[in-house]
């Protein structure tokens, strides 16, 4: 590397003949080794980060899982579809928790008894009239069972009941009675069956076989006699076999005889064959007859006769739904049972006596089925139009009559329940009836139903998901964090490595020193210059000599813009030039070295300090004064692509940088939280007393606050271990070089302190002001604003550089200079600091980091949470947390206010100002990270620089065990508890309070005040407007006149000459000729317009003049010439410094608003338009003019 620093020739030709004479190094085989096996652990790591936060699956990621779905958890476990569960996306989610939040919301508003009652009834639409018919139909169900309980009585002499049926079970009774009391030829001794159903069985087959023997019969008497069939059936199949065999005689005696037989009882002719078949079939058949009719006998007291075939099917049907009902109702009671079916065979035999007709037992009997009936039509009423769950109806009497008392009680939460029912509805249809059903049956508590919601769709979710991830699966937290650890070191290895290669790869192309080098080729150069001790060749000369062999020894150069122009050719030797602290390279000197490379990387800070020129300036502060230039930063910010560098590494205090971050980079910063409870490194101390004030227009310094300054700066240095270095920041030159007297004369009585004043010393004490510090960091700034309070308790808003456009930048240089801590020296607070009327983005920002230094980092950090969004915490940390604080740990969650925060901190239970450890989980947070580099080396090893103690838990491993996981952290705090803890030491600073009022001061002379009242709202910006060509100028009418408008909309008040000049440019003119201006006047003739200031002036109506509230500046460097302001405009810039003067010299007043216009001095020309603008405010009255003062009328 040619570094610019070592400019002396001699050492220029030394560095490369050392290169030359280096020794080669080889890159080892490890390097191959080490950079795959680093490439392989990183793979599995980052693959593991992949695949735990990969929500390409309906967004919903394995660590969200992981987090709900704790195996630990002592949720019941319901089974939900699973090809559902695993369809839906996070939305769907989202709205079935919402769904059910809701739901539970609305069930909270119903007791328990309340919802066990009304959980039967499912209708999810709600009205008047259903609500009305519901109550009634409700209200005759316990009318009816009162008269049902009355009648049932009546029957108890001569019907068996149970007294605790449920509603269904009356209903089937009184179908039972009825069916019983229908008269029908069946016996009743079916009951008296062991098995009815297979005697049902039985007869049936019997009564198919009797239709078909009869059906068949009834077809063979139309062609035969059935007298046939008592013939010897025998004697006719021997007979029958004998036509078919033997001799010819004997066949045909046989056959003769068949056929005399036949012939006798056949009645048309039939085939002998076919006849012979017929009979045999039926005589078979015609004894199984005699046995089914024997079986029919049993159970029917008729004669069978296929005429009634219906009807015998018809009363097989109703024994079977008798048998059925009768053993549904008794069959759970034996002695029951035997009572009921001794009762109802005894009941069959007088049946026609016990229910003759007029009977009360008719009249009772007929009115429980009527009563039963409609019973019937009201329960199918309620389940079909109002979705009452049939489970009601099964339930014991008693219940069933409280149940239905206590919905018509509560039919208040009518209208609820069907909203509720209606989310249960959608609940269910997505694929979860089953946390309902368990709700509704008692296993589930129904307060419980979010989370138990949430792990069982999580845990079905989660079942799926492994299965198809085999890393998540097999991945245990003990493995992960062996891999980690093998990841670090294998990148210390790593990082070893890559030097050695890096080495080994430049000394590839080194020249090799022979004796064939001629003397005047580059390397001859080389070696010739390093012999000589002097008129060695000049730098460039010398580059431009051994050009052929310099970036095989030197491929890097490190110089400065000024060193390249000055020892380079211009030529595109370099694959990429760098630029570092870009924002403070102006863009000419900058061109130099891009010329010089191939591609540029321009690395610096926009909101820190700009290039800086020098003007003269008269007035109050004389010094120099500097005026912000463009950097090539911010030229080539808006033309190439940009990319934001997050990490803060310097502060050892978040407070130090999170105002900073808060206020100018938007909270774009990643920044690390300290190790520290009460995170506050920025502090006030408010000088106060005699001499504490602002001595405007004279020293221009603040004694008393540079001698609290200075005495602070001793104190530390005595008691050296409090602190490491420090650096004193002032926002003024005058305050910086009193600070640095006092100190001069404090160093002249303690010698001993000297050297810490040393600048060979790195670290060395400074004194500099906003304008100087830029590039230089101490461990503690001393900040002193000098600025402040005058003699008179006044604060007057001229702060010097911070004033001017960019101030705010300067603030942000100064206040990010500590390492450790920035203590504010001020004779006022922020809340004394009034900067309401100033435009001063500085002041403003000065104003904040006041009330920042008061209030503390806790203040900030809820503004930070109110408009940032919150990361939602995962249930897994806040289970830790809590199970943490079980055992006694003080627990803090999201630590920081930056771009990264850590999880959980815990509390050192002897020393409350720190933390004893911080717990970072696997989360969004930490898998934000770009690579496993920044995820587990660099942020490890900044967090350990701020003295964190940092534990690792993996979602794995809480989901697989949180009670082990929770072991595992509290012995690993207990071993961090375990050596002796050393207590952070706290420096109490003492911070002067400040008087209410400063003390009255003699002023000699009288300054002006124009900074504390704003001159302008908004800025004249014309920067914001591009007028450009399109087309033909005098074809272009309509679009002209809307770039006149636009400009109007922005600009007005504008003079015409302006407004012309600037559609002129953007089209090309450079001068305006007669007939440019007049189709310019023509394109403007809708505008209104106003002579003043020796000009017409362009408005956006008539009435914007009297809505003009403000005199508006250029932007800074910009200018804005007073001939172009209108005088309606000017006395606005005019009227309020006079306010607040009172009496003011002419020439002073119209300096500073001169100034304010851009100009460092006041022409005559400008002087004269100041004058006209005066002289019209004298006309209205609102000022007197008394030789060289103007004095305003009150």
């Amino acid at each position: 590397m040619l570094h610019s620093k070592k400019s002396e020739k001699k050492a220029v030709i030394q560095s490369f003949y050392e290169a030359l004479e280096a020794k080669s190094i080889h890159t080892s085989k490890e390097w191959t080794s080490i950079v795959q096996n680093l490439e392989q652990i990183r793979g599995g790591l980052n693959g593991y980060f992949q695949e735990l936060h990969d929500n390409s699956v309906g967004g919903i990621s394995a660590y969200t899982a992981f987090s709900k779905a704790n195996r630990s958890q002592n949720i019941l476990r319901l089974e939900f579809e699973a090809a559902k569960v695993y369809a839906l996306s996070s939305q769907n989610v989202d709205e079935i928790s919402t769904r059910i939040k809701h739901w539970q919301a609305t069930v909270k508003t119903m007791s328990d008894e309340e919802y066990q009652n009304w959980k039967y009834c499912r209708i999810n639409h709600w009205s008047t009239s259903i609500e009305d018919k519901l109550k009634k139909l409700l209200m005759q169900t316990l009318e009816n069972h009162i008269q049902r309980n009355a009648l049932i009585q009546k029957c108890a002499d001569f019907l068996p009941f149970d007294k605790k049926w449920s509603e269904t079970e009356w209903i089937q009774y009184s179908e039972l009675t009825a069916l019983f009391f229908t008269s029908f030829d069946m016996t009743f001794k079916f009951l008296t069956c062991q098995d009815w159903q297979k005697e049902r069985s039985s007869l049936k087959s019997c009564l198919e076989r009797l239709t078909a023997f009869e059906n068949q019969m009834i077809t063979f008497i139309k062609v035969c006699d059935p007298k046939i069939l008592k013939e010897d059936i025998s004697q006719l199949e021997q007979l029958n076999r004998q036509t078919k065999n033997g001799f010819f005689l004997s066949r045909w005696i046989a056959g003769f005889k068949l056929n005399s037989i036949l012939k006798k009882y056949s009645k048309q002719k039939t085939p002998q064959n076919e006849m012979i078949r017929q009979v045999i079939d039926l005589s078979e058949k015609q004894h199984g007859y005699i046995t089914d009719i024997s079986c029919w006998e049993k159970w029917f007291d008729c004669e069978f006769t296929i005429k009634n075939l219906t009807s015998y099917e018809k009363q097989i049907e109703l024994a079977d739904r008798f048998f059925m009902q009768f053993s549904s109702l008794f069959g759970k009671n034996i002695s029951l049972l035997t009572e009921a079916r001794s009762t109802f065979l005894a009941l069959a035999e007088n049946r026609q006596i016990i229910l003759a007709d007029g009977s009360e037992n008719q009249k009772n009997l007929t009115s429980i089925h009527t009563l039963f009936t409609e019973q019937k039509k009201i329960k199918q009423e309620l389940k079909e139009t109002y979705l009452i769950d049939t489970a009601l109806f099964e339930k014991d009497p008693d219940k069933f009559v409280l149940t239905i008392t206590g919905i018509v009680k509560s039919f208040s939460k009518f209208r609820d329940l069907c909203a509720m029912n209606k989310l249960r509805e959608e609940i269910s249809r997505a694929g979860f009836s089953a946390i309902f059903e368990a709700i509704d049956t008692g296993v589930l508590d129904k307060n419980t139903l979010i989370s138990a919601f949430d792990f069982n769709f999580y845990t079905h979710w989660l079942s799926k998901r492994l299965e198809s991830s085999k890393i998540l699966e097999q991945l245990s937290g003990q493995q992960l964090t062996i891999k980690d650890l093998e990841y670090r070191e294998t990148y210390g290895k790593y990082q070893d490595a890559v030097k050695q290669a890096l080495v080994s790869k430049v000394m590839q192309n080194k020249p090799v020193i022979n004796s064939d080098i001629l003397p005047t080729s580059p390397l001859g150069t080389i070696l010739k210059e390093s012999k000589k001790s002097r008129k060695h060749l000049p730098i460039r000369k010398f580059l431009s000599t051994i050009k052929p062999v310099v970036k095989n020894l030197k491929p890097c150069f490190l110089m400065s813009p000024m060193s390249v122009s000055q020892y380079l050719d211009v030529a595109p030797e370099f694959d990429i030039v760098i630029f570092d602290e870009a924002s403070q390279i102006q863009p000419w000197d900058a061109v130099g070295s891009m010329a010089r490379g191939k591609q540029a990387i321009v690395v610096g800070d926009s909101k820190q300090l700009p290039p800086t020129s020098f003007f003269s300036a008269n007035g109050e502060e004389s010094d120099d004064e500097k005026i912000d230039c463009e950097s090539v930063l911010e030229m080539f910010a808006t033309l190439y692509p940009e990319m934001l560098l997050k990490w803060h590494y310097r502060s050892q205090s978040e407070s130090l940088i999170s105002f900073s971050n808060y206020h100018i980079y938007k909270n774009r910063l990643h920044t690390f939280p300290s190790a520290n409870t009460k995170d506050q490194a920025v502090t006030l101390d408010v000088v106060s007393g005699v001499d504490a004030y602002y001595d405007r227009g004279k020293t221009k310094t603040n004694r008393r606050e540079a001698i609290s300054v200075v005495e602070e700066l001793f104190f530390r240095l005595e008691n050296k271990s409090s602190t490491n270095s420090i650096g004193i920041v002032t926002f003024s030159t005058p305050q910086a070089t009193l600070i640095e007297d006092l100190i001069d004369d404090e160093i002249n009585k303690k010698s001993q302190f000297a050297h810490f004043f040393e600048p060979t010393d790195e670290e060395y004490v400074f004194v500099k002001n906003l304008e100087s510090v830029q590039g230089d960091e101490r461990d503690v700034i001393l900040f002193s604003i000098g600025y402040g309070k005058d003699r008179n308790g006044v604060i007057n808003k001229n702060f010097g550089p911070l004033n001017n456009s960019g101030g705010e930048r300067r603030l942000n240089v100064a206040v990010t200079r500590a390492r450790q801590e920035v203590k504010i020296f001020s004779n006022f607070r922020a809340n004394e600091f009034d900067v309401g009327s100033s435009k001063s983005e500085g002041l403003a920002l000065l104003k904040e980091y006041l009330a920042f230094a008061e209030s503390g980092h806790t203040a900030l950090f809820m503004k930070t949470n109110d408009i940032s969004s919150k990361t939602q915490e995962a249930l897994f940390e806040k289970g830790l947390a809590e199970g943490l604080e079980e055992l006694g740990w003080k627990v803090q969650n999201n630590i920081g206010v930056g771009g990264y925060r850590i999880d959980l901190a815990i509390v050192h239970p002897e020393n409350t100002d720190i933390f004893l450890a911080g717990i970072e989980c696997d989360g969004s947070r930490y898998f934000s990270a770009k690579s496993a580099r920044d995820r587990d080396i660099l942020r490890k090893s900044v967090l350990e620089g701020l003295k964190w103690n940092m534990i690792r838990v993996w979602s794995t491993d809480w989901w697989y065990d949180q009670t082990k996981v929770i072991e595992k952290v509290n012995h690993k705090l207990q071993e961090l508890l375990s050596p002796p803890s050393q207590e952070k030491k706290v420096v109490k600073e003492q911070i002067t309070e400040c008087k209410d009022e400063a003390d009255p001061i003699e002023t000699k002379g009288k300054s002006i005040k124009s900074n504390e009242i704003s001159l302008c709202e908004n800025l004249y910006d014309t920067s914001i407007l591009s007028i450009s060509s399109q087309g033909e100028f005098f074809e272009s009418k309509s679009l002209i006149k809307k770039q006149i408008n636009e400009i109007i909309s922005i600009l007005a008040p504008i003079s015409k000459e302006e407004c012309f000049t600037m559609i002129r440019k953007g089209w090309g003119f450079t001068r305006a000729g007669n007939k440019i201006r007049t189709f310019l006047d023509d394109c403007s003739s809708h505008i209104h317009c106003t002579d003043s200031n020796n000009q017409e002036f362009f408005w956006k109506s008539q009435d914007q003049q009297s809505e003009l509230k403000n005199l508006r500046i250029p932007k800074s460097s910009e200018k804005r010439h007073p001939k172009s302001i209108s005088y309606q405009e000017l006395i606005l810039g005019i009227i309020p410094i006079l306010e607040l003067n009172k009496e003011v010299e002419k020439i002073e007043l119209y300096r500073i608003i001169t100034k304010k216009l851009g100009f460092a001095s006041v022409s005559q020309e400008v002087s004269k338009i100041f004058d006209d603008a005066v002289e019209l405010l004298v006309e209205k009255n609102r000022v007197v003019v008394n030789n060289t003062t103007v004095s305003l009328i009150e």
